[in-house]
């Protein structure tokens, strides 16, 4: 009988880890890095910046020119590409948000490491990374918002869902 439960405990301490597992409080970042051909460049330096704590994560870009870096926390970062004969790309301070994952694509121009690029680009309007929806509601939202009862469950109206369509019955 003992035996039985020690069974019946492993398998449940196994779904809750699973279970567990695929919660993510961190986003991940990726992209390609390319030349001005659009021929993709191995072995690039890359270097992601949290711009709060000034903690600096390093990669680099597999023979397919890409990079990730995963489970990165939720703030606000900066990166930066080097590879040899080319220039420093930089893109300036951008937003990762909860369980995000945010593709930063880079274009090195030919030229010496004392040079350096700077992209400035504006926030993408589509996310290339991933097709699911989903929405980050900040502490000031939660704060002000005329909640019934402080229920939480009541902020997923303010979230993106798929539209539906109901069944239309024709009519005799």
């Amino acid at each position: 009988m003992p035996s039985n439960v020690l069974r019946r405990a492993s398998i449940c301490l196994l779904l809750l880890i699973s279970h567990a597992s695929a919660q993510s409080s961190g986003g991940t970042v990726n992209g390609t890095v390319k030349d001005a051909t659009g021929g993709a460049i191995a072995g690039a330096s890359i270097k992601l910046t949290n711009q709060n704590t000034q903690i600096v994560q390093q990669g680099q870009s597999n023979a397919n020119g890409y990079y990730v870096f995963v489970d990165v926390r939720p703030g606000s970062y900066s990166l930066s590409v080097e590879a040899p004969g080319f220039k420093t790309a930089r893109v300036p301070d951008f937003e990762l948000s909860v369980n995000q994952t945010l593709t930063q694509n880079l274009s090195l121009d030919i030229g010496s490491l004392s040079e350096s690029v700077v992209v400035e680009a504006t926030a993408p309007l589509l996310q290339q990374s991933s097709s699911e929806l989903g929405t980050v509601i900040d502490a000031h939202a939660v704060a002000e918002l005329p909640l019934n009862g402080r229920n939480f469950t009541q902020l997923m109206i303010l979230t993106p869902a798929p539209i539906r369509c109901r069944r239309l019955k024709a009519r005799p």
